[in-house]
């Protein structure tokens, strides 16, 4: 139901190219074509992983890995093009954040910082000024979740934030970038979709192994009962094919808004389907969680010994 092919700049086909619709997961041939047989009733986007040697497409700040299927489509084709680096990325710049949780000039504000329009914009100026800054070598930016604070209105904001951005933000949704009166987390991450993309995606650069996760669940009776932590089994399902493509010697950043390892205020184990994420990590030689959520800096290194239980 899903077909195109992915060519670089000069129409050349692109093989091996990780191509997906969120749950199945593919590969491009020696034509560069790839196909999918995905249920498009469920399914909102068809993305690529784009390959280390490979620059990350960007517009308006926003990186430019994937095509938005036609609610009601039965069939689609999905084409692209991707623009091979000059020179390898191995050495580059990642400019992290995380927490702004914009609210509009009219809200209420908490003592942590960035909670309004005004801050947001200082972020971003500081941000664009600390990448002018680097000129010998590329420039990437994560913001970890809780982009918006619980207003949907808000995302055109933190889109203008980072428009002018001459480096791709690789965005995470958190527990308040999501609808909260939504009744099912599909209902519920409809507003970052809009705005932002995909929720669970990966990409390439240098030698490292980037992975983009929502671990913030949804699935609840009504509004009024809290938020659950984990995958779901679609993501956890989409994550296993993910990492099936990655060699074992490259090293993973797993990026998520809820710490998805160590943790100082609750348990990790608890999250749903940790034993399936943290089976599939254990795999990897290197391993990098990165998180917000929690408004504090800490940092917590693993002995393999303690087998993450």
């Amino acid at each position: 139901t899903v077909t195109g092919t992915v060519v670089d700049q000069r129409g050349l086909p692109v093989e091996g190219v990780v191509v997906s619709d969120g749950l199945l997961t593919t590969l491009t041939d020696e034509s560069g074509y790839y196909a999918l047989e995905s249920d498009l009733s469920k399914r909102r986007f068809v993305q690529v992983t784009i390959p280390a040697a490979y620059e990350i497409p960007v517009k308006n700040g926003i990186p430019q890995f994937w095509r938005r299927i036609p609610e009601g489509a039965t069939e689609f084709e999905a084409d692209f093009t991707l623009q091979a680096r000059r020179k390898a990325a191995s050495r580059y710049t990642v400019l992290m954040t995380a927490d702004p949780q914009i609210r509009s000039r009219s809200a209420r504000y908490d003592n942590f910082a960035f909670h309004s329009i005004d801050m947001y914009e200082d972020m971003c100026r500081d941000l664009r000024e600390t990448a002018a800054s680097i000129t010998d070598r590329p420039v990437y930016g994560i913001s970890l979740g809780d982009l918006v604070h619980n207003d949907m209105s808000l995302y055109p904001t933190y889109c203008a934030g980072i428009a002018d951005f001459d480096f791709p933000v690789f965005s995470v949704i958190g527990n308040h970038d999501h609808v909260q009166n939504a009744a099912t987390d599909r209902e519920a991450v409809k507003k970052f979709e809009e705005y932002l993309g995909p929720t669970c995606y990966s990409a390439n650069i240098g030698d490292m192994h980037y992975v983009f996760v929502d671990n913030i669940l949804y699935g609840r009776d009504d509004a009024t009962k809290s938020y659950e932590l984990g995958l779901s089994d679609e993501i956890a399902h989409w994550l296993r094919q993910d990492l099936s493509y990655v060699p074992k010697d490259k090293t993973i950043m797993i990026c998520a808004h809820s710490q998805m390892f160590k943790k100082h205020s609750s348990f990790s184990t608890r999250n749903k389907n940790y034993p399936v994420y943290r089976d599939e990590l254990l795999k990897f030689k290197n391993v990098y969680s990165w998180a917000g959520h929690n408004h504090h800096t800490y940092i917590y290194n693993y002995n393999r010994s303690e087998q993450m239980k």
